[in-house]
């Protein structure tokens, strides 16, 4: 492939800069985020948003095309993938932040000579083939060393595994598990103290020598009976005086 100057070393991480630079200062979208990939011999370049959807994703297409175009005879392609290639493939995607999948999509074809133009199908930007849809599911395993930007980016939303818990939450279910078997043993031995205290304030009853209600009755008899045998002590012959008399 040859250029007539290029004075950048391609990088797919440059690219993207570059590319997200113009979008910026064009005011293509406030929050729109591009980055640069290369799969199965196409140039991909995936734009991605917060929701909703573009009102006209056509003309979004456009524009980045146009972009890219401006953008692609700077760079050196000489140590890129495509070195040995008269044409470089592109695959424009838009893409909500939020969503695993890609709303619509765009194709041209670059080429040094010219205007570094090749055909486009700004018709039909919605994901409608199957192949350019295989395309994608393909490069979601993507990764590229090379760009600076976030590599979650090349993977759909259900292969971003959510992150490990944090230590303070393991702790804190820890002092939970904790403090839960820590009750649990409370409430274990305070009913088992309840039923020993209990058997032993029967078994305590069992031994007395009187029953609630009759305490007063036993103590009466038996002070009754000291009286008697102290009277027959002093009077021992009293039985003898009655008979005799």
């Amino acid at each position: 492939m040859a250029f007539s100057s290029p004075s950048i070393d391609f990088s797919l991480a440059s690219l993207s800069q570059a590319l997200s630079a113009r979008v910026t200062a064009l005011g293509l979208g406030a929050d729109l985020q591009v980055d640069c990939w290369a799969r199965a011999g196409y140039l991909i370049v995936i734009g991605q948003h917060l929701a909703p959807e573009a009102r006209d994703p056509d003309q979004v297409l456009t524009d980045l095309q146009g972009l890219l175009a401006d953008l692609m005879p700077h760079w050196d392609w000489a140590d890129s993938p495509w070195a040995d290639s008269s044409v470089v493939p592109v695959r424009l995607y838009l893409k909500l932040k939020t969503a695993p999948r890609p709303y619509a999509l765009g194709s041209f074809d670059w080429r040094p000579e010219g205007d570094g133009r090749g055909p486009s199908d700004p018709d039909s930007p919605l994901l409608d083939s199957a192949s350019e849809l295989g395309l994608w599911e393909e490069g979601q395993v993507l990764t590229a060393p090379e760009s600076a930007g976030d590599q979650s980016l090349a993977l759909p939303e259900t292969a971003i595994q959510p992150p490990a818990p944090s230590l303070w939450a393991k702790q804190g279910r820890q002092l939970v598990d904790q403090t839960g078997q820590f009750l649990r043993h409370y409430w274990g031995f305070g009913v088992a103290g309840l039923i020993l205290l209990g058997s032993g304030i029967f078994a305590y009853a069992l031994t007395r020598p009187c029953v609630v209600g009759s305490c007063d009755r036993l103590g009466k008899a038996d002070e009754y009976y000291q009286i008697a045998e102290a009277t027959l002590k002093a009077q021992p012959n009293c039985t003898a005086v009655k008979k005799s008399g």
